[in-house]
């Protein structure tokens, strides 16, 4: 009787340990960036990202290459000015007008 207790009890613990675990793994979050690209362009670059790498996002975007609409080969981000939430304005005029003329 007590091995079957202490069974279920481990059973039960390793479950919602595990279910935990996978919420965490699993949790992203979608930002929006305004970039700078080199050779002097800006748009604003979306990405869904894991929520602890939002720290130093605007570092590691720096010399990445992305797709930029109406450009057949992709563009490398030169400066990050600004990223917010999705859902969320920006703050400054330009990138307000740079995210209203962007395509969803």
């Amino acid at each position: 009787m007590k091995t079957l207790f202490l069974s279920i009890l481990f059973v039960t613990f390793s479950l919602s340990s595990h279910s935990t675990l996978a919420k965490q793994k699993i949790e992203k979050v979608e930002v929006k960036c305004h970039v700078e690209l080199y050779g002097g362009g800006e748009t604003v670059h979306f990405r869904k990202i894991k929520k602890d790498k939002l720290v130093k996002l605007e570092q590691r975007l720096v010399n990445k290459k992305i797709k930029v609409a109406k450009i057949k080969e992709k563009q490398i981000i030169y400066k990050v000015l600004e990223c917010v939430s999705l859902g969320k304005e920006f703050t400054t005029f330009q990138s307000k007008r740079i995210d209203k003329d962007t395509a969803r």
